[in-house]
This record gives structure tokens, C-alpha cells and sequence, in this order.
């Protein structure tokens, strides 16, 4: 069984991965690195299976995204927040808000099916001035309204 901080190399010899391994297992934090060298991301294990929190970087080193049990966070490369999702029951739905790199709210929307029907989106312009809000049954009927016209292009 493999035991103790293990490094793994590619056929350059580039370090692609190192962490520890428990009883044959991955177990803690484990860093892996593109072939030029930088930390591209942060996975953890427990006993051998992923687990939250994991993160990925930007080739500069900065944080690009956080996800957790509670949510998932990304970031642009020049550190301005991106987004934010609070995830609920540790699936990738739930409220959503986006950033302009500007750092103004962009848009928000809350998605509470598996089935990717939103039941509201807003939508921000660059200066923070709330352009629309579609609720889903308003979606619902434009998006049959428009397959039922006629395209006259």
C-alpha cells in the first residue's frame, strides 16, 4: 500500500500532482500542476473519495474558483469577484449572482428544479441599473410564443 507524500511526474518530468496517500488511499489536500509548472488546482480527499472544498487557480496564482458545500465562487483573473452560487443540498442550484468585471451585480437568477428552469432572472446593466426580470412562466410563454410565429427574415 502506498503510504506517506507521494509526487507524480509527467514524461518531461514535469510534477503533475503531489499529496498524501493513507492505507492505499488519497487522503488531505492534493495539488496539481499544468505542465509549465503553476498550480492549477486543489482537490480533497477522505479515504480516497473527493470531498469539498475545491479550488482552481489562474496561471498568475490567483484563486479562479471556491466550491464548498454551501456554495461555489469564481473569481476573474484580476481578483474582481465573478460570481457566486449558494448551492443547495450540495447540488450546483440555487441563487445565483454575477458580477461585471466592473464589480457591479450583472445578473441573478434562482433555479430551484434539476431541470435548469429558473424561476426568476434578473438582469443589470455595467452601471448597476436593472435592465429586466423575466419570472419562469414569462419565459415559458415567450419561448412558445416564439417557436410558434413565423420567421419572416
Amino acid at each position: 500500500h502506498k503510504h506517506g507524500e507521494w509526487s507524480f511526474f509527467g514524461e518531461d518530468g514535469a510534477l503533475q500532482s503531489k499529496g498524501q496517500f493513507e492505507e492505499g488511499k488519497k487522503q488531505g489536500k492534493w495539488k496539481h500542476y499544468a505542465a509549465t509548472g503553476w498550480k492549477y488546482e486543489v482537490k480533497m480527499f477522505e479515504k480516497g473519495k473527493r470531498i469539498l472544498p475545491h479550488f482552481t487557480y489562474f496561471e498568475n496564482g490567483q484563486l479562479n474558483s471556491k466550491k464548498t458545500i454551501d456554495s461555489l465562487q469564481t473569481w476573474y483573473e484580476s481578483s474582481v469577484l465573478n460570481s457566486v452560487l449558494l448551492r443547495r443540498n450540495g447540488e450546483d442550484k440555487g441563487k445565483c449572482v454575477q458580477y461585471w468585471p466592473n464589480g457591479v451585480k450583472a445578473r441573478e437568477f434562482f433555479e430551484s428544479q434539476r431541470n435548469r428552469n429558473l424561476d426568476y432572472d434578473d438582469y443589470w446593466d455595467t452601471t448597476g441599473v436593472k435592465i429586466n426580470r423575466y419570472k419562469f412562466s414569462q419565459l415559458r410563454w415567450e419561448l412558445e410564443l416564439t417557436e410558434w410565429l413565423p420567421d419572416y427574415n
